[in-house]
Protein backbone atom coordinates (compact mmCIF):
# COMPACT_ATOMS: atom_id res chain seq x y z
CA UNK A 1 0.00 0.00 0.00
CA UNK A 2 1.38 3.34 -1.07
CA UNK A 3 1.81 6.14 1.42
CA UNK A 4 -0.20 9.39 0.93
CA UNK A 5 2.04 12.44 0.57
CA UNK A 6 1.84 15.37 2.99
CA UNK A 7 0.47 17.72 0.36
CA UNK A 8 -2.45 15.47 -0.41
CA UNK A 9 -3.18 15.05 3.28
CA UNK A 10 -3.28 18.85 3.74
CA UNK A 11 -5.62 19.30 0.79
CA UNK A 12 -8.03 16.66 2.12
CA UNK A 13 -8.06 18.30 5.57
CA UNK A 14 -8.92 21.74 4.17
CA UNK A 15 -11.65 20.23 2.02
CA UNK A 16 -13.21 18.50 5.06
CA UNK A 17 -13.22 21.80 7.01
CA UNK A 18 -14.90 23.70 4.14
CA UNK A 19 -17.60 21.05 3.72
CA UNK A 20 -18.30 21.07 7.46
CA UNK A 21 -18.59 24.87 7.63
CA UNK A 22 -20.93 24.96 4.66
CA UNK A 23 -23.23 22.36 6.25
CA UNK A 24 -23.40 24.29 9.53
CA UNK A 25 -24.14 27.56 7.71
CA UNK A 26 -27.10 26.08 5.84
CA UNK A 27 -28.45 24.52 9.03
CA UNK A 28 -28.23 27.85 10.80
CA UNK A 29 -29.86 29.63 7.88
CA UNK A 30 -32.87 27.33 8.13
CA UNK A 31 -33.61 28.66 11.61
CA UNK A 32 -33.09 32.46 10.85
CA UNK A 33 -36.01 34.93 10.67
CA UNK A 34 -35.96 38.11 8.68
CA UNK A 35 -37.55 41.50 9.60
CA UNK A 36 -38.69 43.93 6.88
CA UNK A 37 -38.39 47.68 7.60
CA UNK A 38 -40.72 50.16 5.85
CA UNK A 39 -39.18 53.66 5.45
CA UNK A 40 -41.41 56.57 4.46
CA UNK A 41 -40.28 60.09 3.50
CA UNK A 42 -41.69 63.29 2.01
CA UNK A 43 -40.08 65.83 -0.29
CA UNK A 44 -40.07 69.40 1.02
CA UNK A 45 -39.96 71.94 -1.81
CA UNK A 46 -36.95 74.17 -1.68
CA UNK A 47 -37.32 77.94 -1.34
CA UNK A 48 -36.28 78.34 -4.96
CA UNK A 49 -39.61 76.81 -6.06
CA UNK A 50 -41.73 79.44 -4.22
CA UNK A 51 -43.78 81.76 -6.49
CA UNK A 52 -42.07 85.05 -7.24
CA UNK A 53 -42.26 87.93 -9.67
CA UNK A 54 -40.86 91.30 -10.71
CA UNK A 55 -42.91 94.28 -11.98
CA UNK A 56 -41.49 97.25 -13.89
CA UNK A 57 -43.13 100.50 -15.06
CA UNK A 58 -41.22 102.52 -17.62
CA UNK A 59 -41.79 105.41 -17.52
CA UNK A 60 -43.20 105.38 -14.00
CA UNK A 61 -45.21 108.63 -14.30
CA UNK A 62 -47.48 110.44 -16.76
CA UNK A 63 -49.15 113.81 -17.43
CA UNK A 64 -52.94 114.21 -17.57
CA UNK A 65 -54.13 116.31 -20.55
CA UNK A 66 -56.46 119.26 -19.98
CA UNK A 67 -60.02 117.99 -19.72
CA UNK A 68 -59.02 114.40 -18.82
CA UNK A 69 -59.01 112.59 -15.48
CA UNK A 70 -56.24 110.06 -16.16
CA UNK A 71 -53.22 109.37 -18.33
CA UNK A 72 -51.54 106.25 -19.72
CA UNK A 73 -48.21 104.53 -19.20
CA UNK A 74 -47.17 102.33 -22.10
CA UNK A 75 -44.44 100.41 -20.31
CA UNK A 76 -45.79 97.85 -17.82
CA UNK A 77 -43.76 94.64 -18.02
CA UNK A 78 -43.20 91.74 -15.62
CA UNK A 79 -41.93 88.20 -15.11
CA UNK A 80 -43.24 85.48 -12.78
CA UNK A 81 -41.93 82.11 -11.60
CA UNK A 82 -44.02 79.17 -10.32
CA UNK A 83 -47.21 81.26 -10.19
CA UNK A 84 -50.44 79.26 -10.69
CA UNK A 85 -52.75 82.27 -10.96
CA UNK A 86 -50.67 85.32 -12.02
CA UNK A 87 -52.46 88.68 -12.10
CA UNK A 88 -51.61 92.33 -12.60
CA UNK A 89 -53.99 94.32 -10.37
CA UNK A 90 -54.41 98.07 -9.72
CA UNK A 91 -55.22 99.69 -6.38
CA UNK A 92 -58.94 99.66 -7.23
CA UNK A 93 -58.91 95.86 -7.47
CA UNK A 94 -59.20 95.77 -11.27
CA UNK A 95 -57.46 92.77 -12.87
CA UNK A 96 -55.53 94.23 -15.81
CA UNK A 97 -53.86 91.04 -17.06
CA UNK A 98 -53.50 87.34 -16.27
CA UNK A 99 -50.36 86.82 -18.34
CA UNK A 100 -47.54 85.04 -16.52
CA UNK A 101 -45.01 87.25 -18.29
CA UNK A 102 -45.14 90.52 -20.22
CA UNK A 103 -42.05 91.42 -22.20
CA UNK A 104 -40.60 94.92 -22.10
CA UNK A 105 -40.51 94.67 -25.91
CA UNK A 106 -44.33 94.60 -25.96
CA UNK A 107 -45.36 96.17 -22.63
CA UNK A 108 -48.93 96.55 -21.43
CA UNK A 109 -50.53 100.02 -21.50
CA UNK A 110 -52.04 100.89 -18.10
CA UNK A 111 -54.14 103.85 -16.95
CA UNK A 112 -53.03 106.10 -14.09
CA UNK A 113 -55.59 108.21 -12.20
CA UNK A 114 -54.90 111.50 -10.40
CA UNK A 115 -52.86 111.83 -8.22
CA UNK A 116 -51.34 108.32 -8.50
CA UNK A 117 -52.11 104.64 -9.06
CA UNK A 118 -50.37 101.63 -7.50
CA UNK A 119 -50.02 98.34 -9.38
CA UNK A 120 -49.52 94.88 -7.83
CA UNK A 121 -48.19 91.64 -9.31
CA UNK A 122 -50.00 88.78 -7.57
CA UNK A 123 -50.53 85.03 -7.53
CA UNK A 124 -54.24 84.98 -6.79
CA UNK A 125 -54.54 87.20 -3.72
CA UNK A 126 -50.89 86.81 -2.67
CA UNK A 127 -48.24 89.33 -3.62
CA UNK A 128 -45.61 87.75 -5.86
CA UNK A 129 -42.48 88.65 -3.95
CA UNK A 130 -41.63 91.73 -1.91
CA UNK A 131 -43.29 95.15 -2.14
CA UNK A 132 -40.06 96.42 -3.70
CA UNK A 133 -40.17 93.94 -6.59
CA UNK A 134 -43.88 93.20 -7.08
CA UNK A 135 -45.37 96.66 -6.43
CA UNK A 136 -44.99 99.89 -8.40
CA UNK A 137 -46.65 103.29 -7.96
CA UNK A 138 -47.00 105.91 -10.70
CA UNK A 139 -47.85 109.59 -10.05
CA UNK A 140 -50.07 111.55 -12.45
CA UNK A 141 -49.89 115.34 -12.66
CA UNK A 142 -51.95 117.88 -14.58
CA UNK A 143 -50.51 119.35 -17.76
CA UNK A 144 -48.87 122.80 -17.50
CA UNK A 145 -51.48 125.54 -17.42
CA UNK A 146 -54.06 123.33 -15.74
CA UNK A 147 -55.07 122.29 -12.24
CA UNK A 148 -57.07 119.42 -10.76
CA UNK A 149 -60.77 120.15 -10.20
CA UNK A 150 -62.52 117.43 -8.19
CA UNK A 151 -65.96 118.77 -9.18
CA UNK A 152 -65.37 118.54 -12.94
CA UNK A 153 -66.41 115.66 -15.17
CA UNK A 154 -69.59 114.96 -13.24
CA UNK A 155 -67.77 114.81 -9.92
CA UNK A 156 -65.17 112.35 -11.18
CA UNK A 157 -62.60 115.13 -11.38
CA UNK A 158 -60.46 116.38 -14.25
CA UNK A 159 -57.57 118.67 -15.07
CA UNK A 160 -59.02 122.04 -16.10
CA UNK A 161 -57.32 125.06 -17.62
CA UNK A 162 -56.07 127.50 -15.02
CA UNK A 163 -57.66 130.94 -15.09
CA UNK A 164 -55.14 133.48 -16.35
CA UNK A 165 -55.29 136.48 -14.02
CA UNK A 166 -53.15 139.58 -14.08
CA UNK A 167 -51.92 141.06 -10.79
CA UNK A 168 -54.37 143.15 -8.78
CA UNK A 169 -53.22 145.77 -6.24
CA UNK A 170 -55.78 145.39 -3.49
CA UNK A 171 -54.53 148.35 -1.48
CA UNK A 172 -51.81 151.00 -1.39
CA UNK A 173 -51.93 153.33 1.62
CA UNK A 174 -49.89 155.98 3.44
CA UNK A 175 -50.10 156.52 7.18
CA UNK A 176 -48.50 159.31 9.27
CA UNK A 177 -49.02 161.24 12.50
CA UNK A 178 -48.02 164.70 11.32
CA UNK A 179 -48.29 166.46 8.00
CA UNK A 180 -45.68 169.10 8.71
CA UNK A 181 -42.41 169.06 6.80
CA UNK A 182 -39.42 167.84 8.79
CA UNK A 183 -41.87 166.02 11.08
CA UNK A 184 -43.85 163.76 8.77
CA UNK A 185 -42.50 160.19 8.58
CA UNK A 186 -45.06 158.25 6.47
CA UNK A 187 -45.32 154.47 6.23
CA UNK A 188 -46.53 152.97 2.99
CA UNK A 189 -48.31 149.58 2.91
CA UNK A 190 -49.37 147.43 -0.03
CA UNK A 191 -51.25 144.22 -0.84
CA UNK A 192 -51.16 142.51 -4.25
CA UNK A 193 -52.97 139.32 -5.39
CA UNK A 194 -52.70 136.90 -8.35
CA UNK A 195 -49.00 136.09 -7.97
CA UNK A 196 -47.04 139.08 -9.25
CA UNK A 197 -43.61 138.16 -10.56
CA UNK A 198 -42.11 141.64 -10.14
CA UNK A 199 -43.05 145.15 -8.99
CA UNK A 200 -41.59 148.58 -9.76
CA UNK A 201 -41.97 151.85 -7.85
CA UNK A 202 -41.56 155.58 -8.44
CA UNK A 203 -38.41 157.45 -7.42
CA UNK A 204 -39.88 158.88 -4.18
CA UNK A 205 -40.33 155.36 -2.80
CA UNK A 206 -37.88 154.13 -0.14
CA UNK A 207 -37.44 150.36 0.56
CA UNK A 208 -39.62 149.14 -2.34
CA UNK A 209 -40.87 145.52 -2.67
CA UNK A 210 -38.47 143.26 -4.61
CA UNK A 211 -38.67 139.99 -6.53
CA UNK A 212 -35.90 138.58 -4.30
CA UNK A 213 -38.57 138.26 -1.61
CA UNK A 214 -41.79 136.84 -3.16
CA UNK A 215 -43.72 137.34 0.07
CA UNK A 216 -42.71 141.00 0.01
CA UNK A 217 -44.26 141.32 -3.46
CA UNK A 218 -47.64 140.11 -2.25
CA UNK A 219 -47.80 142.39 0.80
CA UNK A 220 -45.64 144.52 3.03
CA UNK A 221 -44.92 147.92 4.49
CA UNK A 222 -41.96 150.32 4.62
CA UNK A 223 -41.11 153.58 6.37
CA UNK A 224 -40.34 156.42 3.96
CA UNK A 225 -38.25 158.53 6.33
CA UNK A 226 -38.64 162.18 7.27
CA UNK A 227 -40.00 164.32 4.43
CA UNK A 228 -38.34 167.73 4.47
CA UNK A 229 -39.81 169.46 1.45
CA UNK A 230 -43.18 171.11 1.03
CA UNK A 231 -43.90 169.44 -2.29
CA UNK A 232 -46.01 166.53 -3.43
CA UNK A 233 -44.38 163.14 -2.87
CA UNK A 234 -45.68 160.50 -5.28
CA UNK A 235 -45.64 156.77 -4.56
CA UNK A 236 -46.53 154.62 -7.56
CA UNK A 237 -46.58 150.82 -7.49
CA UNK A 238 -46.74 148.72 -10.68
CA UNK A 239 -46.84 144.89 -10.47
CA UNK A 240 -46.75 142.44 -13.38
CA UNK A 241 -46.94 138.74 -14.23
CA UNK A 242 -47.25 136.74 -17.45
CA UNK A 243 -50.89 137.79 -17.89
CA UNK A 244 -50.69 141.54 -17.36
CA UNK A 245 -50.07 144.34 -14.86
CA UNK A 246 -51.74 146.69 -12.40
CA UNK A 247 -50.76 150.16 -11.14
CA UNK A 248 -51.82 152.34 -8.20
CA UNK A 249 -50.59 155.69 -6.88
CA UNK A 250 -50.82 157.58 -3.57
CA UNK A 251 -49.47 161.04 -2.79
CA UNK A 252 -48.76 163.26 0.20
CA UNK A 253 -47.84 166.97 0.41
CA UNK A 254 -46.19 168.13 3.65
CA UNK A 255 -47.06 171.63 4.86
CA UNK A 256 -44.68 174.25 6.06
CA UNK A 257 -44.12 174.80 9.73
CA UNK A 258 -45.64 178.05 11.05
CA UNK A 259 -43.26 180.95 11.64
CA UNK A 260 -43.48 182.10 15.22
CA UNK A 261 -43.23 185.87 15.73
CA UNK A 262 -42.16 187.34 19.05
CA UNK A 263 -44.04 190.54 19.93
CA UNK A 264 -42.05 193.05 21.89
CA UNK A 265 -43.84 194.74 24.77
Amino acid sequence: MKKISFGIKYFILVLIIIIGFSSNFHMASAHMTYTTFNISYSVVPSSSSSPSGTLTLSPNYCTIPIGASSCSITGASWTTTNATNPQLVDDQGNVLSTNANQSSLSPLTVSVAYPSTTFYLKDGSTLLGTPQTATSSAPATCAPGSTWDSTANGGAGACVAAVSLQPFINSLTLSYTSLRANMINPTIAWSVSNNPTSCTTSSDWTNPPTASNPNNLASGSASQGILTQTRTYTYTLTCINAFGSDTKTVTVTPIANPILKVKEI
